[in-house]
C-alpha cells in the first residue's frame, strides 16, 4: 500500500484497535506514507486513532517520509494513538518529517518497537517538541537495530518523555546528532533524550551489541536529560559508549545531566569520551560535568572495562568573571556522593576544566562533588594527566613574552576535588600519574592578586588511603601558581594505613609568577603532599623519591615572600610508624637557583613528628 499526496488526515478511527499487517490483505508486505502536508489551527495527524491502539505488524517495510504538518495547537504529530505498536516489521522509518509548534513525529501514550530488523528515526525537525513527543511510556525492545539520528526539536531532539523509556535486549542502538534547540524551563534539555517528570526513569539494559550516544547537543544534557525525582539507569550492556556529546549554554552535563543519580552497572564496556560542557555566555552559571552531571548519587559499580577520557568542562567569554567551573568527567552540585566499586578496570585520562581568557574557581579535572567520593574493592585503578588550569591572567615568560590576560582565583584538585576521598581495599594497582593543576596571577593596570592551587592530583578535606592490596603510587603530579600547595595531594587529614607499598615519585610544586606593580610573590608547599596532619601507619614500603617544591626566578623586581618549603611532605602532625622500609631520596626544595635537600618541613612548632619503624625495617633519608 503507498499513500501520496494526501491534504489531510488519511486514517482515523473512533472505535476498537487497529491492525495494519501482512494478513490483512493478499500479499501485502508493505506501507508508506510520502511527501503529504496538511494545514490546520487545531491539532492535525496524518494516522489518528483517537484514544485506541493502532498495530504495525509482520511487514517488510513502514515508511513515514517527507511529511509535513503545519498547525498552531499542541500535539499535532503524524501518528496520534493511544497505544501505538511497531512488532516483527523487517524494517520502520520516519523520515524528512517536519511538525510545527508543539507537534512531534509520534504523539502517544504507550509506544513500543519489538522484535523489528530496522527502526530508523532520521532527519526529522519538531517545532516546539521532540522527534517523539507525548509519550508516558516508550520501549525499545529486541530490535537488532534502532537508530535515532539528526533529530531537532525545542524540547528535546531525540525522545521526550513522561514516564518509562526502556531501551532494552536489542543488538545495536544508536542515537546520533541530535539536537535540543529551545531555550526555557525545560526546553533545550536533552540532545536525545529528555526526561520531563518528576518519579519517570530511564533504563537502558540488557543490550547485545552497541548502545551508543555521538555528537548529540543541547544546552544541558548534551545527550540525555533528567528531570528532579527521575532515574537514569545503565545496566548489563556489552558495549556503552557517549562520546563527542556537547552541553552548550547552561548548567552542563556534556553527557548526561540527572537530577536524581545515575547508576552504571554489571556492563562489559563503559566509554565516555570528548564529551563537553561548555559556554560562551556573558552571565555564566555555574558548569559542571564534561561528561555527567548530577544532583544524587553517581555509583558505577561492577562494570568490566570503564573509561572516562578527553572529557571536559571549560568557557572561553571574555566578559564572563569568577565563572566556577567543575568536574571534567563528572560534577556534582551538592554533597551527593560518587562510588567507584567493584569494578575490574576503571581509567580516568585526560579529563580537564579550564578557563580561557576569563577569571574563576575551577576544580576537579576529572572528579568534583561537594560530598565525598569512594573507590574501593576495584581491579586497576588509573588517573592519568587530568587536569585543572586557566589562562586568564596577563603573566611573563623568563623572556618577558606577555601569554593571556585578565583574572584568575583558586583552583583545587588536578584529578579529584571533594570533601572526603577514601579509596579502599581495591586489589590490583592504585595509580596517579601525571595530573596537574595550573594558575597565574595578574598584572598591569587592573592590578592582580595571588592565584593559588592545591592538591596535583587530589585536594580534599580528608584522604584516606587504606587497606589496598597492590601498589599505590602517586608520580609526576604537579600543582604550579602564584602559591602552589601539594604537587600531588592537599588536605587536612591525610592518612595512608595497611596498604602494600606506596610511592610518591616525581611530584612538584611550583611557585611561579607576579603581584601587581612587578612585586614577586612566589611560594611552593609540599612537593607530594601538603596537610595540617599526615599519617602512615601499618603499610608495606614507602618511598619518596624526587619530590620538589620550587619557586623559580620570573621577572627582575622586589624580592617578596618566596618560599620553598618541604619537597616531600609539608605538613603540622606527621607520624611515619610501622611499616616496611621508608625511604626519602632525592627530595629537595629549590629556591631561585639555590638547591637544598628538605624532605620534610613541620610548619607548626607545637606540632607532632613520630618516626617509628617496624622491628627490622628502617626509616632512611638521604636527601
Amino acid at each position: 500500500i503507498k499513500i501520496g499526496s494526501l491534504s489531510s488526515q488519511y486514517m482515523t478511527s473512533s472505535a476498537g484497535t487497529w491492525f495494519v499487517t501482512s494478513s490483512d490483505a493478499e500479499n501485502l508486505t508493505s506501507i508508506a506514507f510520502l511527501t503529504s502536508e496538511t494545514t490546520t489551527t487545531s491539532p492535525s495527524f496524518l494516522v489518528s486513532a483517537s484514544d485506541e491502539a493502532l498495530t504495525f505488524a509482520y511487514l517488510d517495510k513502514v515508511l513515514f517520509d517527507s511529511i509535513k504538518i503545519n498547525s498552531n495547537s499542541t500535539g499535532a504529530a503524524v501518528i496520534s494513538a493511544s497505544k501505538l505498536t511497531f512488532t516483527d516489521n523487517k524494517s520502520v522509518h520516519f523520515l524528512n518529517t517536519t511538525t510545527s509548534s508543539y507537534g512531534g513525529v509520534l504523539s502517544v501514550s504507550a509506544l513500543l518497537f519489538e522484535n523489528n530488523a530496522e527502526v530508523l528515526i532520521d532527519l526529522n525537525k519538531a517545532g516546539r517538541a521532540s522527534a517523539i513527543i507525548g509519550v508516558s511510556q516508550a520501549n525499545f525492545i529486541g530490535n537488532d537495530v534502532v537508530k535515532i539520528t539528526n533529530n531537532t526539536g525545542c524540547a528535546s531532539g531525540g525522545i521526550r518523555a513522561s514516564g518509562l523509556i526502556n531501551i532494552s535486549e536489542n543488538k545495536d542502538v544508536l542515537f546520533l546528532s541530535n539536537k535540543a534547540i529551545g531555550d526555557g524551563a525545560d526546553y533545550g534539555c536533552g540532545g536525545a533524550i529528555s526526561l520531563s517528570t518528576s518519579g519517570s526513569s530511564l533504563e537502558i539494559k540488557n543490550n547485545k551489541g552497541t548502545v551508543q550516544f555521538l555528537s548529540n547537543e543541547a544546552f544541558t544534557g548534551g545527550a540525555i536529560w533528567a528531570n528532579e525525582g527521575t532515574t537514569v539507569n545503565l545496566h548489563n550492556n556489552e558495549y556503552l559508549e557517549f562520546s563527542s556529546n556537547v552541553a552548550n549554554r547552561k548548567s552542563g552535563g556534556g553527557a548526561i545531566y540527572s537530577k536524581a543519580g545515575t547508576k552504571i552497572t554489571e556492563n562489559e564496556k563503559v566509554v565516555f569520551s570528548g564529551n563537553v560542557s561548555t559556554t560562551t555566555e556573558s552571565a555564566g552559571a555555574p558548569l559542571y560535568g564534561g561528561a555527567i552531571l548530577s544532583q544524587g548519587l553517581v555509583h558505577i559499580q561492577n562494570n568490566t572495562d570503564v573509561l572516562f577520557d578527553k572529557n571536559n568542562v571549560k568557557s572561553s567569554h571574555s566578559s564572563l568573571d569568577n565563572l566556577n567551573i567543575n568536574g571534567g568527567a563528572i560534577g556534582i552540585t551538592n554533597s551527593s556522593s560518587i562510588i567507584l566499586e567493584d569494578n575490574t578496570k576503571i581509567v580516568f585520562s585526560n579529563n580537564y576544566v579550564g578557563t580561557e581568557g576569563i577569571p574563576g574557581v575551577s576544580s576537579g579535572g576529572a572528579l568534583y562533588t561537594g560530598g565525598e567520593i569512594v573507590i574501593k574493592s576495584n581491579g586497576e585503578v588509573e588517573f592519568n594527566n587530568n587536569r585543572t588550569y586557566s589562562k586568564a591572567y596577563s603573566y611573563f615568560d623568563n623572556s618577558g613574552s606577555v601569554w593571556g590576560h585578565k583574572w584568575v582565583d583558586h583552583f583545587y584538585g588536578g584529578a579529584i576535588k571533594a570533601n572526603r576521598v577514601t579509596i579502599n581495599a581495591n586489589k590490583d594497582k592504585v595509580s596517579f600519574n601525571g595530573n596537574h593543576i595550573i594558575g597565574f596571577n595578574g598584572t598591569g593596570s587592573n592590578g592582580g592578586e595571588a592565584a593559588y592551587t592545591y592538591g596535583g592530583a587530589i585536594y580534599a578535606s580528608i584522604i584516606n588511603v587504606k587497606e589496598n592490596k597492590s601498589e599505590v603510587s602517586f608520580n609526576n603530579n604537579y600543582s604550579q601558581a602564584v602559591i602552589a600547595n601539594g604537587g600531588a595531594l592537599c588536605g587536612t587529614d591525610i592518612s595512608f594505613s595497611d596498604n602494600s607499598d606506596v610511592v610518591f615519585e616525581g611530584n612538584y610544586a611550583k611557585g611561579f609568577g607576579e603581584l601587581a606593580g612587578g612585586y614577586e610573590y612566589r611560594q611552593a608547599f609540599g612537593g607530594a603532599v601538603r596537610a595540617t596532619n599526615v599519617s602512615f601507619i601499618g603499610n608495606g614500603d614507602v618511598d619518596f623519591l624526587n619530590n620538589s617544591a620550587i619557586t623559580i626566578p620570573f621577572k627582575s623586581g622586589s624580592e617578596y615572600g618566596k618560599k620553598s618549603l618541604g619537597g616531600a611532605i609539608y605538613a603540622a602532625n606527621i607520624t611515619i610508624q610501622n611499616n616496611g622500609n621508608v625511604t626519602f631520596k632525592g627530595n629537595n626544595t629549590l629556591y631561585n637557583t639555590t638547591q637544598t635537600s628538605d624532605s620534610i618541613y613541620q610548619h607548626d612548632a607545637t606540632g607532632k613528628l613520630i618516626l617509628s619503624s617496624r622491628q627490622g625495617k628502617t626509616i632512611a633519608f638521604y636527601d
